[in-house]
């Protein structure tokens, strides 16, 4: 009995999860994640997250700070199974997704750094994974 095997893991030496081996699923995976940064990113805009923002302990800057960072995470897990092209397109628009709130708000002086910290940082680790 001879075992069916995927010729890119054995190349790569991944691992195949066969539940998540469709392109499709991993493209909703990267916008379902990109869609809960998005609204916690905007939360206290929204009516309906605007009350558990307003009784959170963290102030909004720092829970900013950290929205920004989690952005990260869609744009690591898209490199890992699009290469290059998926990193750098998913941290676009992530990109396009921080800037308005960054441009909106009243801190500037520490947002637009921080953004571009996360945008920089998310392009070395499109790098350091595609290696």
């Amino acid at each position: 009995m001879r075992k069916a095997s995927v010729p890119s893991a054995r190349r790569t030496g991944r691992t195949v999860v066969r539940s998540l081996a469709a392109p499709r699923l991993r493209i909703w995976l990267i916008a379902g994640a990109m869609a809960v940064g998005t609204a916690l990113h905007y939360g206290d805009a929204l009516p309906v997250l605007s009350a558990a923002a307003d009784d959170s302990p963290i102030s909004l800057a720092y829970r900013q700070s950290l929205e920004r960072i989690l952005f990260l995470l869609p744009v690591m897990y898209a490199t890992t199974f699009f290469g290059v092209r998926g990193g750098l397109g998913t941290l676009a628009l992530a990109g396009a997704i921080l800037l308005p709130r960054c441009l909106m708000g009243t801190a500037l002086d520490h947002a637009i750094p921080e953004i571009g910290g996360v945008l920089v940082v998310g392009a070395l680790l499109t790098v350091v994974i595609v290696e």
